[in-house]
């Protein structure tokens, strides 16, 4: 973080203009929605899972919206990282349809198994029929002959060409959402140092800017793949001018001279 004082116009200004732009994010979405929520089809099409992730990606933004707006914060961050999380997603199912499918398929097998020992606990009939019926659905390994895994973000991100993703998602975790010895101190703030009073509160403002900003570009992200993998090519290129607004903005220039 620069080594200067934020201007406080230039603050506000930042705060309308992404402000504005995930309000357009919002409405895509509901235009998204309307569009695709009646969709049918077989349960193996990707059009189907991208329905299941899309509706999760709408709801994160618009809860992230109500709770930031009320200036929760905390509460928002941790819908926050849900939004770029399922960003993640939809962008590498739109890139790798099939792989990203077995991905998911694989991460099932790998966190039923990981339960069976704790459902053994209280019902042990229980978990080795479970245990059979997992193998039976999923076998033991996966397609290729490596074992089953659970979902790995980072190379979700990169495979759709998005690693930067990843980046936001860590910082989500590591510095607002998880307990952390980071997003812990973070907050403690040295009263009567008046150098660190100010770079804690600079630190709270540039981070509120971007939070907005991540989970703008990432709902827009999950839209344009969403979109795209419905064949909603209108909205599809509204997703895209919006990304391509948000990158031509940039969030942090919030610094005086």
């Amino acid at each position: 973080m620069p080594n200067k004082q934020i201007d406080d116009e230039r603050e506000r200004q930042v705060l309308i203009e992404w402000s504005g732009l995930t309000n357009e994010v919002q409405l895509l979405c509901v235009d998204l929605n309307d569009r695709t929520s009646s969709w049918q089809g077989m349960s193996t099409d990707p059009a189907a899972f991208s329905l299941i992730l899309f509706k999760r990606a709408y709801g994160h933004v618009r809860a992230f919206s109500l709770l930031y707006n009320e200036k929760l914060y905390l509460d928002a961050d941790a819908c926050g990282r849900n939004a770029v999380e399922v960003a993640i997603c939809l962008a590498n199912l739109a890139a790798r349809p099939g792989g990203f499918i077995a991905d998911l398929r694989s991460d099932a097998a790998s966190t039923a198994k990981g339960q069976m020992p704790n459902w053994g606990l209280d019902d042990p009939e229980f978990a080795d029929q479970a245990t059979g019926d997992l193998t039976r659905i999923f076998g033991d390994r996966r397609s290729d002959g490596s074992r089953h895994q659970k979902l790995n973000m980072s190379a979700l991100a990169d495979g759709a060409g998005l690693s930067h993703l990843y980046r936001w998602y860590r910082h989500f975790s590591g510095m607002r959402v998880h307990v952390t010895g980071l997003s812990i101190l973070s907050n403690i703030v040295a009263v009567g140092d008046d150098d660190h009073e100010t770079s804690v509160d600079a630190f709270r403002r540039l981070s509120r800017i971007h939070g907005l900003a991540a989970v703008g570009g990432a709902s827009a992200i999950s839209c344009e793949a969403h979109a795209r993998l419905h064949r909603v090519d209108e909205l599809r290129d509204r997703a895209a001018e919006l990304m391509r607004r948000m990158s031509a903005l940039g969030p942090t220039e919030i610094f005086g001279p």
